[in-house]
Formats: structure tokens, sequence, C-alpha cells
């Protein structure tokens, strides 16, 4: 009952937060960022596969942290941004903090740089550059010390 109110709880949030959702011009882009304490905003082209490969991991990665604004916008559509923020390489993922880009998470390249990463290591880079305040590890993590082996 209690993990039922929570996930309601979480859902309302998500949904009143905007979950996470494409923006189509600047003005809106630059407002999130100005309004949010902490707003993560994905520049992508819809043509680029990893692209859309970032998209589907940030979404479940925003529907788990719904005190961060996620939003999206296609490069196309706000070019003075890109050439403002210099965005050269996609996908470009800024962490906005109280209006001011503080980090930037480029292409894969320090998700590994394979297409087919973990959701939790992006997860816990973005915790490890503010932008969540947590990292839902599930404790799938072995202990250091800890061995497969118990002899």
């Amino acid at each position: 009952m209690q993990n039922e109110i929570k996930r309601r709880q979480i859902e309302a949030e998500f949904v009143s937060n905007g979950g996470y959702r494409e923006y189509t011009s600047e003005r809106e882009v630059m407002d999130v960022g100005l309004k949010e304490a902490k707003a993560v905003v994905h520049f992508f082209h819809p043509r680029f596969k990893r692209c859309e490969i970032m998209d589907n991991h940030l979404e479940l990665i925003a529907y788990q942290h719904p005190s961060t604004k996620f939003i999206k916008v296609n490069v196309e559509n706000v070019p003075f941004l890109v050439e403002k923020l210099k965005i050269k390489v996609l996908p470009c993922v800024i962490i906005f903090k109280q209006g001011v880009a503080k980090e930037r998470l480029i292409g894969f390249e320090e998700l590994g740089n394979e297409d087919n990463f973990n959701n939790k290591i992006l997860e816990w880079k973005l915790f490890q550059m503010g932008a969540i305040s947590s990292a839902n590890d599930n404790n799938d993590r072995q202990e250091e010390g800890e061995s497969d082996f118990d002899d």
C-alpha cells in the first residue's frame, strides 16, 4: 500500500513538472534554464541514431527524478542557442543550475562510447554532475572485496 502511494506521488510530481517534453522555441528553453533550480536539456537532431538512444535513456531517468526538469530540443529549432552554447557534437546534454549552464555531456564518450550503454551509467553521471539528487543503482554493484566465490 505504501509503495503504491509513493508511486502515485512520484507520478503526480513528474506530470506536474512537465515530464520529459520537447520544447520548440529558444524562448521556452531559456525560460526553463532560468526558472528551474536544476534542468537537464538534451539538444538533439531527429535523424541521429545516438540522439534517439540518449532520448530513450533520459526519458526513463526523468521519470525517476521528478524534482529535476528534463527537456529536449531539436537543434534545428534553436540555432541561436546552438551557437551561443557552442554545441558542435550531438547528442549534447547540458545541465543548468539556477539559470547557468554548469555541466555538459557530449556524445557517448563518457558513457563508454558504446550505443548499448547501461542506463545506470548515465544516471550515475547525471548524479555526479549534480543534475539529480540520487542515483538509483538498486544495489546491483558488488561491494569492493566481495567475490562470487565463498570458499
